[in-house]
């Protein structure tokens, strides 16, 4: 799914179905973003090494929510090692909106999270 713009983003993030928690994540992975004050944490289940499940809990931004959102819609099934080799260009590609520099640490902050919490 691509955004058209920031009230398609504030929609797809308060709407996402990945909202919520996992019991008993095979990973949970958390962090912050002190410039904008988000706070973020992912749950994730594997099989195989590939990401079956993926649900996350957020405060904050809408930015940082939204690509957290899309960031699970995109991972699952795929091998969680795959994702967390994802650039920030490549996550950004997937929103589909022009995100400005300033923006950028909202906008990867949950691959930012991932790769600090690597299997």
């Amino acid at each position: 799914m691509k955004l058209n713009d920031y009230r398609d983003l504030i929609e797809y993030a308060e709407l996402s179905p990945n909202r919520g928690k996992l019991k008993n994540p095979d990973v949970k992975a958390s962090g912050e973003n002190t410039l904008c004050g988000d706070s973020l944490v992912i749950y994730l289940n594997l099989k195989n090494g590939k990401i079956i499940a993926g649900k996350f809990e957020h405060s904050g931004c809408a930015l940082s929510a939204a690509s957290t959102a899309m960031l699970l819609d995109y991972a699952r099934g795929k091998s969680y090692k795959k994702i967390t080799e994802l650039s920030g260009e490549q996550l950004v590609k997937l929103l589909g909106i022009k995100v400005s520099p300033a923006r950028l640490p909202c906008a990867l902050l949950p691959l930012a999270i991932l790769k600090s919490s690597e299997k």
